[in-house]
């Protein structure tokens, strides 16, 4: 009977441990798409107001020749 329950402790836990890295691989993933998506938007964020300040310094360039 001892043995027997040993080896049940035994199972248990291993199928602890498994659900247990699964659960934790899931949040991680879930974590890094989060933050695969901000730092993307971040980047898009960033390149959308260097262009903006390009062009308006574009135009105030234009601008200053044309005077």
């Amino acid at each position: 009977m001892k043995v027997k329950m040993k080896i049940k402790m035994k199972v248990k836990m291993k199928i602890k441990m498994k659900v247990k890295m699964k659960i934790k691989m899931k949040v991680k993933m879930k974590i890094k798409t989060k933050v695969k998506t901000k730092v993307k938007m971040k980047i898009k964020t960033k390149i959308m107001k260097n262009q903006n300040k390009i062009k308006n310094q574009n135009k105030v360039n234009i601008g200053g020749l044309k005077k």
